[in-house]
């Protein structure tokens, strides 16, 4: 007589039930992320400054959104940041390009840093 463990069907099952659960578990895990976008890693630990803003941009999107240009100094780099976080990114790098954009404004053009020089 069989038992049900040696029956491949049960064992089949069984497996694929495994994999139904992890599967399950991970699209819960990113549609959590997705209603809460405090649980991205960009939005969990928000830059205070320009700078840490461009640096965090940078850092996190170069291979995607920058790979192809060279950034100019001043206004005008992070001008073409936020732009390119906008048209190549996804919506994390949108809610910083926004970030960037209301830093850049509030900066006062004598105090500015070149982008360059972090």
């Amino acid at each position: 007589m069989k038992s049900d463990v040696d029956d491949p069907d049960i064992a089949y099952f069984d497996v694929a039930e495994r994999r139904r659960e992890k599967a399950r578990a991970r699209v819960e895990d990113e549609a959590r992320t997705w209603r809460d976008p405090s649980a991205s890693a960009i939005a969990s630990a928000p830059p205070r400054d320009l700078n840490s803003a461009i640096a965090v941009a940078l850092e996190k999107y170069r291979a995607r959104c920058f790979w192809n240009v060279r950034i100019p100094e001043g206004a005008e780099g992070a001008k073409m940041i936020a732009e390119r976080l906008k048209s190549h990114g996804d919506m994390a790098a949108w809610r910083l390009a926004g970030e960037i954009e209301a830093l850049d404004d509030a900066v006062d053009p004598a105090g500015r840093t070149p982008i360059g020089s972090r």
